[in-house]
């Protein structure tokens, strides 16, 4: 994991989370490892909700609830002191319209920014094999992105998308073991036997039990690919708008 050693620690970053409670944990955890430190004072100032009780968001009866919750949560972090914001939940993204419309502070997009990584560090990818959650597939909200930087999307079928959605809920239960990522790694091998460049871990459960050394092909982790940008931002590297 590369660690940066220049920049200087200005920003404090609010951090939407408890979408999955352990994938937050996880992303605050890339964001310690990739900031330059010697010392407590040198880390990053993280406002954190770390909110499991935001309903289901592969529901599609509980939108405006969603969106409701995650837009409060946002509004509480920009009050308590953050100058940006993160959401390492690729799923909740399909409902922060409204969050955009009533903060004051930059939110910073984990598809956007996967997406911009791959465009970034492997310029040569055209197919882009992706795993995510029922939700943001069909939300199109990766599909749009991609779109847009001239790639195509390579998803699972119908079965092993259903199978990618237990091992996804088994993470969030906590019950996932040495199978549950040989299993991952299976799905994973199918998008690239379907022609897949490259894979995204496109839900933050994911690179809990998938990293780049069980697959053939290059992995980007959103997670990680968020936690860079977090990191970025908040020391001074990347400008904050």
């Amino acid at each position: 994991m590369m660690k940066y050693s220049t920049g200087e620690k200005k920003y404090t970053v609010g951090i939407i989370g408890g979408m999955g409670p352990e994938a937050t944990i996880d992303f605050m955890s890339r964001v310690i490892a990739l900031t330059p430190s010697q010392r407590d004072q040198d880390h990053i100032h993280m406002v954190v909700e770390n909110n499991p009780h935001i309903p289901d968001r592969q529901s599609t009866t509980e939108n405006d609830l969603i969106a409701i919750e995650l837009t409060a949560i946002a509004e509480r972090l920009e009050v308590a002191g953050a100058d940006f914001l993160v959401l390492p939940c690729n799923t909740a993204h399909v409902f922060i319209d409204d969050l955009l419309k009533n903060i004051q502070i930059p939110f910073v997009h984990i598809v956007s920014e996967t997406v911009n990584e791959i465009v970034k560090e492997h310029t040569n990818v055209k197919n882009i094999g992706l795993l995510a959650t029922d939700m943001c597939i069909n939300s199109g909200i990766y599909h749009q992105v991609i779109k847009s930087v001239d790639r195509t999307v390579l998803v699972l079928e119908q079965q092993d998308q259903k199978s990618c959605m237990q091992l996804i809920f088994d993470v969030k239960k906590g019950k996932y073991s040495k199978s549950t990522k040989t299993d991952m790694v299976r799905l994973a091998d199918q998008l690239i036997q379907k022609g897949a460049d490259i894979i995204v871990a496109g839900c933050t459960e994911i690179p809990l039990i998938l990293d780049t050394k069980s697959i053939s092909v290059p992995l980007v982790s959103s997670t990680e690919v968020l936690a860079k940008r977090t990191v970025e931002i908040a020391i001074g590297i990347k400008e904050l708008k």
